[in-house]
């Protein structure tokens, strides 16, 4: 709550309620490209959305979005140790998945970025299999456009440098005038097209990331610990 005083009479102010959408993919790829080191992917979203709050704001919701890689054991263990630490914060984990594709790869049309491989023993087309993660766009949609229908919040926090959700923010502009939308965008990203689209748009810095790392070791419950993964010392 707020408060304005005067001499003759005192105004209590609600503080406006907000939601924050964590685009937990965008987010640690502009960590794993901007950085050598992994420190900065043990980081407390909390912390990390507090920063980005304006005057007389008060954070409602923090929902993270991401999905456990099916490819790599070991960080998908470090992935979970993690959700475990946001979920003690309070932040609400939603979870996608990866689906696994086939791809064609054609000489003709790609770039042979590497030079450890001479071009010539390179065949002209071959299918390789991959994998994509594919509700994570879709779940912040569908989240931004539920949440703005049931009301509750009067500001919308997005972090991230996607712009496949553009058209949910559109439609919450124009249908609820009421909420504010603001962007922010993960470090070192850009962000034009976002920026036309919502109210505001806020860029993370190396000094947010600094204030906002999780303790090395983090109690769980009575029973439980979890310590930072020695990768992301």
């Amino acid at each position: 709550m707020l408060a304005y005083a005067t001499p003759n009479f005192c105004v209590i102010l609600s503080a406006m309620k907000c939601l924050f959408f964590i685009d937990g993919f965008n987010l640690y790829h502009r960590l794993d490209e901007s950085f050598s080191h992994e420190k900065y992917k043990w980081l407390d979203l909390r912390k990390l959305s507090e920063q980005f709050l304006e005057k007389g704001d008060e954070i409602g919701k923090i929902i993270y979005f991401t999905a456990y890689c099916a490819w790599n054991q070991n960080k998908k263990n470090r992935h979970k140790k993690y959700i475990q630490v946001l979920s003690k914060k309070g932040v609400e984990i939603c979870l996608g998945k990866f689906k696994k594709v086939t791809k064609r790869f054609d000489k003709e049309h790609m770039e042979i970025l590497t030079p450890d491989v001479n071009e010539e023993d390179i065949p002209d087309k071959f299918d390789f299999r991959s994998y994509e993660e594919k509700e994570t766009d879709v779940n912040i949609a569908v989240n931004i456009i539920k949440y703005a229908v049931e009301g509750g919040y009067e500001h919308f926090y997005v972090m991230s440098a996607d712009s496949d959700f553009v058209p949910a923010i559109q439609h919450v502009k124009k249908a609820y005038r009421n909420i504010k939308l603001t962007n922010i965008l993960p470090i070192n990203a850009e962000g034009t097209t976002l920026r036309q689209v919502f109210d505001d748009q806020l860029e993370m810095t190396e000094e947010y990331l600094n204030n906002s790392l999780l303790d090395d070791e983090i109690k769980i419950s009575s029973k439980e610990t979890i310590k930072k993964p020695k990768k992301y010392n």
